[in-house]
Protein backbone atom coordinates (compact mmCIF):
# COMPACT_ATOMS: atom_id res chain seq x y z
CA UNK A 1 0.00 0.00 0.00
CA UNK A 2 2.87 2.42 1.02
CA UNK A 3 4.34 1.47 -2.27
CA UNK A 4 1.74 2.52 -4.37
CA UNK A 5 1.36 6.22 -2.92
CA UNK A 6 5.19 6.37 -3.39
CA UNK A 7 4.70 5.87 -7.35
CA UNK A 8 1.36 8.24 -7.41
CA UNK A 9 3.21 11.16 -5.71
CA UNK A 10 6.44 10.84 -8.32
CA UNK A 11 3.97 10.67 -10.83
CA UNK A 12 2.17 14.14 -9.26
CA UNK A 13 5.34 15.69 -9.60
CA UNK A 14 6.51 14.99 -12.73
CA UNK A 15 3.48 15.75 -14.34
CA UNK A 16 3.46 19.07 -12.78
CA UNK A 17 6.81 20.29 -14.23
CA UNK A 18 7.17 22.47 -17.82
CA UNK A 19 9.67 24.25 -19.52
CA UNK A 20 9.28 27.99 -19.03
CA UNK A 21 10.98 30.97 -21.00
CA UNK A 22 12.26 33.91 -19.31
CA UNK A 23 12.50 36.61 -21.27
CA UNK A 24 15.88 38.29 -20.72
CA UNK A 25 15.78 42.03 -22.26
CA UNK A 26 18.80 42.61 -24.47
CA UNK A 27 18.98 46.29 -24.75
CA UNK A 28 21.28 47.56 -27.60
CA UNK A 29 24.55 48.73 -26.72
CA UNK A 30 25.99 52.30 -26.48
CA UNK A 31 28.88 54.16 -26.14
CA UNK A 32 30.52 54.22 -22.85
CA UNK A 33 32.79 57.22 -22.51
CA UNK A 34 35.85 57.82 -19.00
CA UNK A 35 37.73 60.31 -18.78
CA UNK A 36 38.76 62.90 -15.77
CA UNK A 37 40.37 65.86 -17.20
CA UNK A 38 42.81 68.72 -15.52
CA UNK A 39 45.21 71.68 -16.66
CA UNK A 40 48.00 69.00 -16.11
CA UNK A 41 48.80 66.76 -18.59
CA UNK A 42 47.54 65.34 -21.88
CA UNK A 43 43.91 64.59 -21.92
CA UNK A 44 42.97 60.98 -22.11
CA UNK A 45 39.72 59.32 -22.97
CA UNK A 46 38.65 56.13 -22.86
CA UNK A 47 35.92 54.77 -25.41
CA UNK A 48 34.19 51.66 -25.25
CA UNK A 49 30.67 49.99 -25.71
CA UNK A 50 28.31 48.66 -23.15
CA UNK A 51 27.33 44.73 -23.32
CA UNK A 52 24.55 43.10 -22.44
CA UNK A 53 25.13 40.33 -19.02
CA UNK A 54 24.81 37.46 -21.49
CA UNK A 55 26.96 38.65 -24.03
CA UNK A 56 30.04 36.63 -25.18
CA UNK A 57 32.52 39.38 -26.19
CA UNK A 58 34.68 40.62 -23.86
CA UNK A 59 36.48 42.81 -25.68
CA UNK A 60 34.51 46.20 -25.63
CA UNK A 61 36.93 48.79 -26.13
CA UNK A 62 36.21 50.94 -29.42
CA UNK A 63 39.21 51.52 -31.81
CA UNK A 64 37.39 53.09 -34.91
CA UNK A 65 35.59 56.23 -33.02
CA UNK A 66 35.77 59.72 -34.45
CA UNK A 67 36.46 61.59 -31.07
CA UNK A 68 36.17 65.68 -30.70
CA UNK A 69 37.05 68.00 -28.14
CA UNK A 70 35.59 71.24 -28.44
CA UNK A 71 36.18 74.59 -25.99
CA UNK A 72 32.28 76.23 -26.11
CA UNK A 73 31.34 76.22 -29.90
CA UNK A 74 34.77 76.05 -30.92
CA UNK A 75 36.68 72.88 -32.10
CA UNK A 76 40.30 72.41 -30.22
CA UNK A 77 41.10 69.30 -32.20
CA UNK A 78 40.24 65.53 -32.31
CA UNK A 79 41.88 62.65 -30.54
CA UNK A 80 44.04 60.70 -31.56
CA UNK A 81 43.36 56.79 -31.21
CA UNK A 82 46.47 54.56 -28.87
CA UNK A 83 45.32 51.40 -27.90
CA UNK A 84 42.71 49.32 -26.03
CA UNK A 85 39.89 52.15 -26.45
CA UNK A 86 42.11 54.93 -25.22
CA UNK A 87 42.56 58.57 -27.47
CA UNK A 88 44.91 61.39 -26.60
CA UNK A 89 45.12 64.86 -27.47
CA UNK A 90 48.19 67.20 -26.30
CA UNK A 91 46.46 70.56 -25.23
CA UNK A 92 46.23 73.22 -22.30
CA UNK A 93 42.92 73.39 -20.49
CA UNK A 94 41.49 76.01 -18.50
CA UNK A 95 39.56 76.52 -15.46
CA UNK A 96 36.02 77.41 -15.43
CA UNK A 97 36.09 77.04 -18.63
CA UNK A 98 33.33 74.61 -20.53
CA UNK A 99 34.56 71.40 -22.42
CA UNK A 100 32.21 69.52 -24.31
CA UNK A 101 33.14 65.97 -26.21
CA UNK A 102 31.59 64.16 -29.00
CA UNK A 103 32.08 60.69 -29.89
CA UNK A 104 30.84 59.67 -33.24
CA UNK A 105 30.68 55.54 -33.77
CA UNK A 106 30.03 53.94 -37.07
CA UNK A 107 26.16 51.84 -36.50
CA UNK A 108 25.92 53.82 -33.08
CA UNK A 109 24.66 56.60 -31.40
CA UNK A 110 26.46 59.61 -31.32
CA UNK A 111 27.20 60.52 -28.06
CA UNK A 112 28.27 64.04 -25.82
CA UNK A 113 29.27 65.70 -22.29
CA UNK A 114 30.24 69.17 -21.26
CA UNK A 115 32.03 69.97 -18.11
CA UNK A 116 34.09 72.16 -16.43
CA UNK A 117 37.71 72.17 -14.52
CA UNK A 118 36.93 73.87 -11.27
CA UNK A 119 39.32 76.63 -9.97
CA UNK A 120 41.93 75.29 -7.48
CA UNK A 121 42.75 74.83 -3.91
CA UNK A 122 45.79 74.79 -2.96
CA UNK A 123 47.82 72.85 0.23
CA UNK A 124 48.32 75.38 2.18
CA UNK A 125 50.91 73.10 4.58
CA UNK A 126 50.70 69.04 5.94
CA UNK A 127 52.15 67.72 9.07
CA UNK A 128 52.87 63.87 9.87
CA UNK A 129 53.09 62.51 13.59
CA UNK A 130 53.99 59.08 14.18
CA UNK A 131 51.04 57.94 16.72
CA UNK A 132 51.61 54.43 17.23
CA UNK A 133 53.53 51.37 15.52
CA UNK A 134 50.18 50.86 13.39
CA UNK A 135 49.41 54.43 11.73
CA UNK A 136 51.00 57.68 10.61
CA UNK A 137 48.79 60.71 11.42
CA UNK A 138 48.52 62.85 8.51
CA UNK A 139 46.50 66.49 8.04
CA UNK A 140 46.45 68.87 5.73
CA UNK A 141 44.90 72.56 5.46
CA UNK A 142 43.31 74.32 2.88
CA UNK A 143 40.90 77.74 2.50
CA UNK A 144 37.60 76.40 1.39
CA UNK A 145 36.74 78.94 -1.88
CA UNK A 146 33.48 81.19 -0.14
CA UNK A 147 30.14 81.67 -2.54
CA UNK A 148 30.47 78.34 -4.10
CA UNK A 149 29.57 75.38 -4.13
CA UNK A 150 33.01 72.92 -3.61
CA UNK A 151 33.81 69.39 -3.62
CA UNK A 152 37.41 67.61 -3.20
CA UNK A 153 39.01 64.03 -3.13
CA UNK A 154 42.24 62.78 -1.73
CA UNK A 155 44.08 60.02 -3.07
CA UNK A 156 47.99 59.35 -2.13
CA UNK A 157 50.23 57.52 -4.47
CA UNK A 158 53.42 56.26 -3.93
CA UNK A 159 56.99 56.57 -6.41
CA UNK A 160 57.81 52.83 -5.62
CA UNK A 161 54.73 50.15 -5.75
CA UNK A 162 53.95 48.93 -2.13
CA UNK A 163 51.76 45.70 -0.82
CA UNK A 164 48.16 47.30 -0.40
CA UNK A 165 45.21 45.45 1.35
CA UNK A 166 44.60 43.31 -1.67
CA UNK A 167 48.00 41.87 -1.50
CA UNK A 168 48.63 43.41 -4.96
CA UNK A 169 51.37 45.87 -5.68
CA UNK A 170 50.41 49.70 -6.52
CA UNK A 171 51.30 52.78 -6.68
CA UNK A 172 47.85 53.92 -4.95
CA UNK A 173 47.86 53.98 -1.18
CA UNK A 174 45.10 53.09 1.71
CA UNK A 175 43.95 55.89 3.24
CA UNK A 176 42.03 54.87 7.10
CA UNK A 177 39.48 57.57 7.20
CA UNK A 178 39.84 59.73 10.48
CA UNK A 179 37.76 62.52 9.75
CA UNK A 180 34.19 63.09 9.61
CA UNK A 181 33.79 65.45 6.82
CA UNK A 182 34.54 62.44 4.68
CA UNK A 183 31.47 60.52 2.71
CA UNK A 184 32.82 57.44 1.67
CA UNK A 185 33.72 54.88 4.59
CA UNK A 186 33.10 55.19 8.19
CA UNK A 187 35.80 56.22 11.13
CA UNK A 188 38.79 53.23 10.61
CA UNK A 189 37.90 52.76 7.11
CA UNK A 190 40.43 52.05 4.26
CA UNK A 191 39.72 53.42 1.22
CA UNK A 192 41.50 54.14 -2.21
CA UNK A 193 40.11 57.55 -2.21
CA UNK A 194 38.43 60.54 -0.04
CA UNK A 195 36.01 62.69 -0.83
CA UNK A 196 33.41 65.05 0.40
CA UNK A 197 31.37 68.52 0.29
CA UNK A 198 32.57 71.71 1.74
CA UNK A 199 28.82 71.94 3.07
CA UNK A 200 30.08 71.49 6.98
CA UNK A 201 32.84 74.12 6.18
CA UNK A 202 31.51 76.72 4.13
CA UNK A 203 34.67 79.33 2.73
CA UNK A 204 36.52 78.54 6.44
CA UNK A 205 40.12 77.17 6.68
CA UNK A 206 40.02 73.39 7.85
CA UNK A 207 42.28 70.73 8.56
CA UNK A 208 41.83 67.16 6.68
CA UNK A 209 43.07 64.12 8.83
CA UNK A 210 43.91 60.80 7.76
CA UNK A 211 45.61 57.66 8.61
CA UNK A 212 48.31 55.81 7.26
CA UNK A 213 49.26 51.98 7.71
CA UNK A 214 53.38 52.52 8.43
CA UNK A 215 54.08 48.00 7.30
CA UNK A 216 53.30 48.45 3.50
CA UNK A 217 55.35 51.92 3.89
CA UNK A 218 57.85 50.70 5.68
CA UNK A 219 57.91 47.38 3.47
CA UNK A 220 58.23 49.68 0.33
CA UNK A 221 61.24 51.08 0.92
CA UNK A 222 63.84 51.60 -1.94
CA UNK A 223 67.21 52.32 -1.22
CA UNK A 224 66.15 53.25 2.17
CA UNK A 225 63.19 55.22 1.22
CA UNK A 226 59.98 56.26 -0.85
CA UNK A 227 58.20 59.41 -1.46
CA UNK A 228 54.26 59.47 -0.85
CA UNK A 229 52.67 61.85 -3.29
CA UNK A 230 49.57 63.70 -1.32
CA UNK A 231 47.05 64.68 -4.29
CA UNK A 232 44.75 67.01 -3.41
CA UNK A 233 41.77 67.73 -6.36
CA UNK A 234 39.21 69.91 -6.07
CA UNK A 235 36.18 68.28 -8.28
CA UNK A 236 33.80 69.23 -10.55
CA UNK A 237 29.96 68.72 -9.29
CA UNK A 238 29.68 66.11 -12.20
CA UNK A 239 32.62 64.25 -10.45
CA UNK A 240 31.45 64.52 -7.20
CA UNK A 241 27.83 63.17 -8.13
CA UNK A 242 29.90 60.12 -9.95
CA UNK A 243 32.15 59.36 -6.94
CA UNK A 244 28.88 59.50 -4.82
CA UNK A 245 26.63 57.30 -6.66
CA UNK A 246 29.63 54.69 -7.38
CA UNK A 247 30.09 54.28 -3.47
CA UNK A 248 26.45 54.26 -2.74
CA UNK A 249 25.65 51.71 -5.72
CA UNK A 250 28.30 49.25 -3.69
CA UNK A 251 26.05 49.11 -1.08
CA UNK A 252 22.20 49.41 -2.91
CA UNK A 253 20.77 48.77 -5.69
CA UNK A 254 20.62 52.61 -7.74
CA UNK A 255 22.12 53.75 -11.23
CA UNK A 256 25.31 55.40 -10.91
CA UNK A 257 25.72 59.28 -12.21
CA UNK A 258 26.68 59.67 -15.56
CA UNK A 259 26.59 62.93 -18.09
CA UNK A 260 27.04 61.17 -21.14
CA UNK A 261 23.94 62.11 -23.32
CA UNK A 262 22.73 59.05 -25.15
CA UNK A 263 25.28 56.74 -23.11
CA UNK A 264 26.93 56.06 -20.46
CA UNK A 265 30.21 57.02 -18.51
CA UNK A 266 31.48 60.08 -16.93
CA UNK A 267 33.25 63.38 -18.61
CA UNK A 268 34.32 65.25 -15.00
CA UNK A 269 37.26 68.07 -14.55
CA UNK A 270 39.34 68.31 -11.48
CA UNK A 271 41.95 70.37 -10.55
CA UNK A 272 45.05 69.28 -8.97
CA UNK A 273 47.44 70.24 -5.52
CA UNK A 274 50.36 68.00 -4.77
CA UNK A 275 52.54 67.58 -1.82
CA UNK A 276 54.59 65.10 -0.80
CA UNK A 277 56.38 62.91 2.26
CA UNK A 278 59.65 61.12 2.38
CA UNK A 279 59.67 58.16 3.99
CA UNK A 280 62.67 56.57 5.24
Amino acid sequence: MNKTWIIALVVLFVSCTKDVTIDIANPESKIVVNSFFSPQGTLLVNISKSIPILAADSLNYIDNADVKLFQGRALIGKLTYNQKGFYTLPTTLLPKEDYSISVTVPSMETVSALDTIPIQVPILSHDTISVNNEYLFCEIKFQDISQTANYYVLEITSKYPVLNSDSILSKQIDIVVNDNIVENGSSGAKCKRIFFSDDKIQGAKYQLSFLLEKEPLLKSLNAGSNTLYINFKTISTAYYKYLKTYYEAQTKQMDVYTNIVNGYGIFAGYNLSQDSIIIQ
